[in-house]
C-alpha cells in the first residue's frame, strides 16, 4: 500500500509540473505583446502588425497593362500577407479622376492616384469643377511617372510640333481630361488641334502599333510592361519635351515637375529624354479608422523589400518621400506612424 500511495504521489507531481511548464511559455509570450496586437519594440519592427477585428477592403489600382495595376496589385498582396485581421482586394479603376471619386463615395478604401487629380479634386477644379471632393487623405507616397510620349520609328513625327492634327492616345480618365490637355497647352495647341483618343496603355500601345494612333502621351512609372512590349515588337522614337515648355508647365502647376527617362530605358531609346510628371501616392478616405491606416503604412514600410521584390517602384513609397512631398493634408493614422518615426 505505501508503494502505491508513493507512486501516485509522484504521478500527481509529474502531472502538476507538466501543467505548470505548458502554461508558462505561452503567459511569458503574451506578456511582451504591444497593444492592438502589434508587438516590438518600435515602428521599423518586423514583428506582427494587426487591425482589432476582421475587415475586407477594396484598394484601387489602375487601368490595364498600366503601373498602377501592378503596384495595386503588389500592395493588396503586401497588405494581406502582413496585417492581421485584414484581406485587400486590388480593384481597378480608369484613372485617378475615378480612383478619386470612388474613395470620396466610400467604395474604395484606398487607391493609387497621381497629385494632380486628388489636388483638382480637394479644390474643386478641373475635372472636378465645380463638385470638391471633401475627405481625401494622403496614406503614401509614392514616385514619379514620367510622360511618355511616343510614335512609331517610321512616321514623319520628330518633335512635338509635329502632332498637329494627329491621333494622340492617353488613358481615360484624368490622363487624357487634364494631363494631355496642358502638355499640348504649352506647345500651342488646343482642342481642335488634335484628336485625343482615350484608350488604356496596353490598348493605346497595339493602337501605335497597328497604326491606328500617331502618339500615345501618357504619364507611367519607366518600365511600365505595356511599352516594354510595344518597343520590344515595333521600332518607336520618344519625343523630349522642350526645357522652356517644362518650366513654365511648372510655373502653372506646381505640382508638375521637370523628369527625365533615362537613355535605355526602353528597346531602341539610347538618348536621355527630357519631360514633365506628377507624383503618385496612395489616398485614402478621411473616415478611413486610424489603426487601420497606421496598420497599412506600416506594413507597405516595414515589408518594403516584399513589394518592391513585386515591382520595382514599389521601392519608392516611403514615408520619407511622402514628408517631403505632401500635397493634400495627411491622414491622421499615417501621421502617427510617421510621428513614431521621427519624421513629423
Amino acid at each position: 500500500m505505501k508503494a502505491k500511495k508513493l507512486c501516485a504521489v509522484i504521478l500527481t507531481l509529474a502531472i502538476l509540473c507538466s501543467l505548470a511548464a505548458c502554461g508558462e511559455k505561452p503567459n511569458s509570450t503574451g506578456s511582451n505583446s504591444a497593444p492592438g496586437g502589434s508587438s516590438g519594440s518600435g515602428p521599423n519592427s518586423g514583428d506582427t502588425i494587426s487591425i482589432s477585428s476582421k475587415k475586407i477592403i477594396s484598394l484601387g489600382g489602375g487601368v490595364s497593362g498600366g503601373t498602377f495595376a501592378m503596384l495595386g496589385a503588389g500592395m493588396a498582396s503586401v497588405i494581406t500577407n502582413n496585417v492581421e485581421n485584414l484581406s485587400v482586394n486590388c480593384e481597378g479603376t480608369s484613372g485617378s479622376v475615378e480612383a478619386c471619386k470612388l474613395v470620396g463615395s466610400g467604395d474604395l478604401a484606398f487607391a493609387l492616384s497621381a497629385s494632380d487629380a486628388f489636388y483638382t479634386a480637394t479644390v474643386g477644379t478641373g475635372s472636378f469643377e465645380g463638385a470638391p471632393i471633401d475627405g481625401l487623405r494622403i496614406a503614401i507616397g509614392g514616385y514619379n511617372a514620367p510622360f511618355h510620349i511616343i510614335v512609331r520609328a517610321d512616321s514623319n513625327i520628330y518633335s512635338m510640333q509635329d502632332l498637329k492634327g494627329k491621333r494622340i492616345t492617353a488613358s481615360a480618365g484624368n490622363t487624357i481630361q487634364n494631363q494631355l490637355p496642358f502638355i499640348m497647352e504649352a506647345y500651342g495647341f488646343g482642342p481642335d488641334d488634335y484628336t485625343a483618343v482615350p484608350l488604356s496603355q496596353s490598348e493605346g500601345a497595339d493602337a501605335l502599333k497597328d497604326g491606328n494612333v500617331d502618339c500615345i502621351i501618357q504619364t507611367t512609372g519607366i518600365g511600365t510592361s505595356a511599352y516594354m512590349d510595344l518597343t520590344t515588337s515595333v521600332d518607336c522614337r520618344f519625343l523630349s519635351m522642350d526645357q522652356d515648355k517644362v518650366d513654365a508647365i511648372h510655373e502653372k502647376l506646381p505640382y508638375v515637375v521637370q523628369e527625365t527617362i533615362p537613355a535605355g530605358s526602353y528597346k531602341g531609346q539610347d538618348e536621355e529624354i527630357l519631360s514633365c510628371t506628377t507624383t503618385n501616392f496612395l489616398i485614402c478616405g478621411a473616415d478611413v479608422p486610424d489603426e487601420m491606416v497606421y496598420a497599412v503604412v506600416k506594413a507597405l514600410h516595414v515589408h518594403n523589400n516584399e513589394f518592391a521584390d513585386i515591382h520595382y517602384l514599389g521601392a519608392a513609397f516611403t514615408p520619407e518621400f511622402t514628408v517631403a512631398n505632401q500635397v493634400i493634408e495627411l491622414h491622421p493614422g499615417a501621421v502617427q506612424y510617421y510621428r513614431e518615426l521621427g519624421l513629423m
